[in-house]
């Protein structure tokens, strides 16, 4: 056996002030392990470590193939004899100290190979019940079964078939492992995620809470805690903050009471897929330190310059001194503005926009308090071309792609020019914000979307003093975008590279049965959903469609094989990717 021991490392600083000698020792760990062999491949492992920490973590990689462990006392089970490299790593709660260990393991006592795949199916029944039934291959009449239904119940050992009633709806991971007790001493687990939606439950499985933190002058911090169910997700929540105040706020947020006493506060929380289910909490509040009065009451005018986009914003809050800051909020998605009583601000877009002002006294009072305004903006000089692209098809001399308009300032009245960069000619047309091409040759193209207003206020062209352009139409407004596009590239390969955070797999890796969930969405949209081998070859697609800027959708891939597949999500104004591990 092989040992590799960290030497400990010593950092000695001598400092000769008065005759004082400073020494600072760096912790260092160590770890080492043997083995016995069992019968017909099976190994227990015996570990030895020393680290100058109370916490240590472990991790096992038995040297064939088989998934790492990270459980402290480990053993598994090789199924061919051979010399396997196995490795014992540790390291300390901090990670400041890391010791491995490897050992050669020498396995020539299988005699009999282990044939053990376990399977099973499932049915959903009402009342939450379901049943199961093993459809393992390998086994016997001795072969053992235990069954563990997910929901938190013990493990059961039990017989080739299974009932379980679940008292909530969700999702639930259900194992099965099988063991041969016989001369191959061999077992083999599954697990399957299953959606059970038919449970009789007349409660969430859900623990709504909230803690607060108090500040001054009657200010406090509400940070909602709840134990969310895995399903349940986006929760809405409702703040009922006993003063009659009722807000449809975010998780945590910041209020201020006036006045001292005891607030009973509510918190709501309420979820719509995949079920309706309202849960809540009442926590009394008791606010005992407002000394000074909070008289802050926000409000403001806006003017709409009809030229350029430019608004005058105006403060009419009152109770406000001399000392008031004032943060204006333009709703474009720029950060707050912290100025004065007055601001003026030019939107780059037209479009709708909540703007908001909120004011803090950070005087003895240290109050605050806040208005949002809609105002809608029609005559910004401005356009901002941008698309996405989407490979509907490759096929030699026809490769299809589609590509949508995410421009901002547009109207319908806009024109888009498309040019898809092949030397063909482009494609121009009033309102026309999606364009297909079809490209008879693989190689790299860059595609290019003009566009301007064809009747809009008729002022001076920003970029060419009032030109004429488009057979003497007076247009109003130019804005162009470029994207390089590689034509005859798989899809999947190239925009992997752009994985979004916003889309999410689970479980991922998986055995073909996934879900797939986007969030932080801007409004209901429409969506398509692709899955492509490496090939590049369509193996899966659907459409959904976004509620309350989420979508969450399952996917059953049962009958392709494993192996690494790219998901692409396509919204009328982003593509989002990732990709799905199927294992078998």
């Amino acid at each position: 056996m092989k040992t590799n021991t960290l030497k400990k490392k010593v950092l000695q600083t001598l400092l000769v002030t008065a005759g004082i000698c400073f020494i600072n020792i760096v912790s260092a760990c160590s770890a080492t392990f043997t083995y016995s062999l069992g019968v017909n491949g099976h190994v227990k492992f015996t570990y030895s470590y020393s680290v100058d920490t109370a916490t240590t973590r472990f991790l096992w990689n038995p040297g064939d193939g088989s998934p790492a462990s990270t459980i402290t006392n480990y053993s598994h089970i090789y199924t061919a004899n051979g010399t396997y490299k196995a490795v014992l790593t540790i390291n300390d709660s901090t990670g400041s100290c890391t010791a491995t260990d490897t050992v050669a393991v020498i396995i020539n006592n299988i005699t009999v190979p282990c044939t053990l795949s376990a399977h099973y199916t499932y049915t959903i029944n009402a009342g939450g019940q379901v049943s199961f039934t093993s459809t393992s291959t390998g086994t016997y009449a001795g072969t053992q079964y235990y069954w563990n239904a997910g929901d938190g119940s013990p493990a059961i050992k039990g017989t080739n078939t299974f009932s379980h009633t679940y008292t909530y709806v969700n999702y639930y991971t259900v194992l099965l492992t099988i063991k041969d007790t016989g001369t191959a001493y061999c077992s083999d687990s599954i697990y399957y995620s299953i959606l059970v939606n038919t449970a009789d439950s007349s409660v969430c499985n859900r623990n709504t809470n909230f803690t607060y933190t108090l500040g001054p002058n009657g200010h406090i911090t509400f940070s909602e805690t709840t134990l969310h169910d895995s399903l349940s997700y986006p929760l809405n929540f409702t703040w009922r903050l006993g003063n009659g105040t009722t807000l449809d706020s975010s998780r945590n947020f910041n209020y201020v009471y006036t006045a001292n006493g005891t607030y009973n506060v509510t918190l709501i929380t309420t979820s719509t897929y995949p079920y309706a289910c309202t849960d809540s909490i009442t926590i009394p509040v008791t606010i005992s330190n407002v000394t000074v009065a909070c008289t802050l009451s926000a409000s403001f005018t806006e003017t709409n310059d009809t030229t350029k986009g430019l608004v005058h914003f105006a403060s009419t809050s009152t109770g406000t001194y001399a000392g008031t800051q004032y943060f204006w909020t333009p709703g474009d998605g720029s950060p707050a503005i912290l100025g004065g009583n007055i601001l003026n601000y030019a939107y780059k877009s037209n479009g709708t926009y909540t703007a908001s002002l909120v004011i803090k006294d950070t005087g003895s009072a240290y109050c605050i308090d806040s208005v949002y305004v809609n105002l809608t903006i029609s005559t910004a000089d401005s356009l901002h071309a941008s698309f996405t692209s989407y490979n509907n098809f490759d096929t030699a001399g026809g490769y299809t792609y589609t590509y949508t308009s995410t421009s901002l300032g547009t109207n319908a009245l806009t024109v888009y020019a498309w040019n898809p960069g092949d030397s063909t000619s482009a494609d121009t047309g009033i309102n026309m914000p999606s364009y297909m091409h079809v490209y008879k040759y693989p190689g790299t193209h860059t595609v290019t979307l003009s566009i301007w207003f064809s009747k809009y206020p008729i002022i001076a062209h920003n970029g060419g003093g009032g030109s004429n352009r488009d057979g003497g139409i007076k247009q109003y407004d130019l804005s162009t975008y470029k994207m390089t596009v590689d034509v005859g590239k798989p899809t999947g390969i190239a925009n992997i590279i752009n994985t979004n955070a916003d889309l999410k797999l689970y479980p991922n890796p998986n055995n073909g049965i996934f879900r797939f969930a986007i969030s932080g969405m801007e409004g209901n949209q429409n969506a398509e959903l692709q899955i492509t081998n490496l090939l590049g070859e369509v193996v899966y697609t659907t459409t959904s469609h976004s509620v309350n800027g989420m979508i969450m959708q399952d996917v059953n891939l049962t009958g392709v094989s494993a192996g690494t597949y790219f998901v692409k999500v396509i919204t009328p104004y982003k593509v989002y990717n990732t990709k799905a591990i199927i294992n078998r």
